[in-house]
């Protein structure tokens, strides 16, 4: 009897190669709510190759969920010889003739076996193979069966090409290795688009010195984008030296729980070395999961669906006489009719434009507090020491929309420590200045700035104490472990 198919297969798997992202993240997310293991091999695909980083992140995520829930193979299932079986004359035969999954398994059968004599053949086939996914296993497979002598054919074959996947099992090999020649061509890779080469280049660079891997894991981690982070945080997880435990606390207060597990199981291992300040720092955040539950991935999916696109339009922090709703207290509130010189100067940080720096700085002298809020916001997207410089002398402006932007954009600054600044200005005597607070933390969602709200619920004001319940609860909801501790222990239903 042939497996049940869910609801609409055939329109999922056409969804994956849907040209929208939001499409193709919908699909992987209804894929792996149906556990539709009939589509494993095309969401492989799509974790090897699809142009979007974000795509493979999320399909690489599904793909592992999907495969622990997955059936075993049927006994009639097709399948290379066993691995005390193979001859090169039957390895040479699948890597030939076979089709992609079977060139696969062979090849790991090969690497399972650790023997020398299949080196030649997997280096023939090197050269002849067009497939990403099976290309992705070779270079592992010389790393470990070959020696230094094959570094060469390593670093041409492998580590430019197109597929990121490929790349990354490239720099893999070279690092196990341990190939010293290998580290230039390695460097530029640090720079790389997809989020696991930068992970792997910064892993293999290690014996290069601690300083330039610090550097790079750091940055990574304060990237927005969620797949960034949690590279770096793999990364730091299995980097043994003390340096890492305040990059893996910062990683302990991430908004995604995923990547908060990640750091706590890099910060078991270094507690268990007695590197100082790991247990500490695990103290700090008893409430941190053992395991990933797909109901914590699939959350995190439907929030980036849900997430609402960056408009040209600045964002701003509520201005006094229009505060937003308490039910929406974590979206931005819509764009209002600004002067056209400052969301122009705005757009330009967006993009990195280190040219607009002066002009923004000198909007922050403007007499309306809305420009000057959209000044710092432009500044913080240029993440320079100069911008920088200008916002902190913000943080003492006497707008609350202002200080609330200032501490956004400084969230990111490695020598400033936003949350008592965020602190004092939610025990603000102003209530305007709370009510601000408020929507940073619903935007930060970290450890520090969720608890918080414990004393929030408590505060004079009826508002300031609805806006904080009602956060609490949309935290909650979505997973958020601190807001969860604090409910319960409020008695918030």
């Amino acid at each position: 009897m042939p497996d049940s198919h869910p609801p609409a297969l055939d329109k999922l798997l056409s969804d994956l190669r849907s040209p929208q992202a939001a499409v193709k993240k919908r699909a992987i997310l209804e894929i792996l709510r149906s556990q539709a293991h009939q589509a494993l091999f095309a969401l492989k695909e799509v974790a090897l190759q699809d142009d979007d980083v974000e795509i493979r992140y999320f399909a690489s995520k599904a793909l592992n969920f999907l495969k622990a829930g997955q059936p075993p193979p049927a006994a009639h299932a097709s399948a290379p010889p066993a691995a005390g079986d193979l001859t090169l004359e039957s390895a040479a035969n699948v890597l030939r003739t076979g089709d992609v999954e079977a060139r696969i398994r062979c090849l790991q059968q090969i690497v399972q076996g650790k023997n020398p004599r299949f080196l030649s053949l997997i280096l023939e086939v090197s050269i002849e193979e067009a497939d990403p996914m099976v290309r992705s296993v070779l270079p592992l497979a010389i790393g470990i069966l070959g020696d230094r002598t094959h570094v060469d054919f390593i670093i041409h074959r492998f580590l430019k090409d197109p597929n990121a996947r490929v790349r990354a099992n490239a720099i893999e090999a070279l690092e196990r290795m341990g190939s010293e020649e290998a580290h230039p061509y390695i460097i530029g890779f640090l720079q790389d688009k997809d989020n696991r080469v930068r992970a792997n280049a910064a892993l293999a660079l290690n014996k290069l010195g601690k300083v330039n891997l610090i550097r790079t894991l750091d940055a990574m981690l304060r990237d927005p984008k969620v797949w960034m982070r949690d590279s770096a945080t793999y990364a730091l997880s299995v980097i043994k030296i003390p340096e890492v435990v305040p990059l893996l606390a910062r990683a302990m207060d991430d908004p995604y729980e995923g990547i908060r597990i990640k750091a706590k199981r890099g910060l078991q291992g270094l507690a268990a070395k007695a590197i100082p300040g790991a247990r500490d720092v695990l103290e700090r955040f008893p409430d941190v999961k053992d395991e990933e539950s797909l109901e914590d991935f699939l959350r995190l999916g439907e929030a980036e669906l849900s997430a609402e696109p960056v408009a040209a339009a600045p964002v701003a922090a509520p201005p006094v006489a229009a505060p937003p709703a308490p039910a929406a207290a974590a979206a931005p509130p819509p764009p209002s009719a600004e002067p056209a010189a400052p969301a122009m100067a705005v757009a330009l940080g967006r993009l990195g434009c280190v040219d607009a720096t002066e002009t923004l700085i000198g909007l922050m002298e403007e007499t309306d507090s809305r420009v000057r809020a959209n000044a710092i916001e432009g500044l913080g997207h240029l993440k320079h020491d100069r911008a920088y410089q200008a916002i902190i002398r913000s943080m003492k402006d006497g707008n609350q929309r202002v200080v609330a932007n200032a501490l956004w954009a400084l969230k990111d600054y490695p020598h400033i420590d936003i949350y008592p600044h965020l602190e004092a200005m939610s025990m603000h005597r102003k209530e305007e200045f709370r009510r601000s607070a408020i929507w940073l933390i619903s935007r930060l969602k970290t450890y520090s700035a969720v608890r918080l709200l414990e004393r929030r619920i408590q505060d004079t004001s009826e508002d300031i104490r609805k806006r904080s319940t009602t956060l609490l609860k949309q935290l909650r909801d979505e997973g958020n472990s601190v807001a969860k501790s604090i409910c319960q222990k409020a008695r918030i239903r």
